[in-house]
């Protein structure tokens, strides 16, 4: 009942909340989209006042490590989004650009997010605590790095989450379940490419998932995860998810699912 219960609530709240924060945002903060259509950017934050009040009425363990890492990434996206000029991309991208003497947006969402996550994913120096702090980190790019097209990222997160919220239980799938929740409530507007998530849905998303497999999987479990996503990421700094999308059909199908082939 709790499971449901969270998954309902973080929707309706998140759906409640996305198209007030769209029209906020509309004269001040919008971005070209793919198709170069000028939408809202950075609406993924409308998801992040639904997530907090489901973890204090489901009174979700380490609630206020876990709420002060998602808003930690929630927020760095967003003064990227507000902020940020696009030029550089991906960490590869980002850190040649300090190399070079230059401080992007990107590096100080980098660092909000590393700072927070050290807090909450290393309590004791170790390897496993590094590890877990390294795949938090990959799985928060990754996201990004799959917010390309309307309702991608969104398609990979209740992929991931789905099975958690089915196939487990404890605080790893209630969290999954807020998660899933959130993600079904604003799926609607990004789908339909009415809004744009930006950094701060991307991180926030990212950040949801990998807490959730932290709280899910054993440490051998988490080091396959690490190993998952490090692959992942590799694939999206040298290839292109658009393009290896479009190779496989079972992959485009589920990509274009709910939208409208335009490209």
């Amino acid at each position: 009942m709790a499971v449901a219960g969270a998954i309902v609530i973080a929707g309706l709240v998140t759906l409640l909340c996305q198209q007030p924060v769209a029209n906020m945002l509309a004269g001040k903060l919008t971005q070209a989209n793919y198709q170069g259509v000028h939408i809202p950017t950075g609406v993924g934050i409308a998801m992040l006042p639904a997530i907090i009040l489901t973890f204090t009425l489901t009174s979700v363990d380490r609630e206020h490590s876990i709420i002060l890492w998602l808003t930690a990434a929630c927020m760095g996206g967003f003064i990227d989004d507000a902020i940020g000029d696009h030029e550089f991309r991906g960490f590869v991208g980002h850190f040649r650009a300090l190399f070079a003497g230059q401080l992007t947006t990107g590096i100080v969402k980098v660092a909000l997010v590393a700072g927070a996550g050290w807090l909450v994913f290393v309590p004791q120096l170790n390897i496993q605590a590094l590890a877990d702090l390294l795949t938090a980190l990959l799985t928060v790019n990754l996201f990004n790095q799959l917010d390309l097209r309307p309702g991608r990222m969104l398609k990979g997160a209740l992929l991931l989450l789905a099975p958690i919220v089915l196939l487990t239980t404890g605080q790893g799938q209630l969290l999954a379940a807020i998660g899933t929740g959130a993600v079904l409530g604003i799926l609607g507007g990004d789908i339909r490419a009415r809004i744009m998530l930006g950094d701060a849905g991307a991180n926030l998303v990212g950040a949801l998932a990998a807490m959730a497999l932290f709280l899910t999987l054993s440490p051998s479990g988490r080091l396959l995860a690490l190993l998952f996503v490090f692959v992942l990421n590799l694939v999206g700094e040298l290839y292109s998810f658009t393009r290896l999308i479009q190779r496989l059909p079972i992959l485009g199908w589920l990509d274009y699912l709910g939208r409208q082939r335009q490209e």
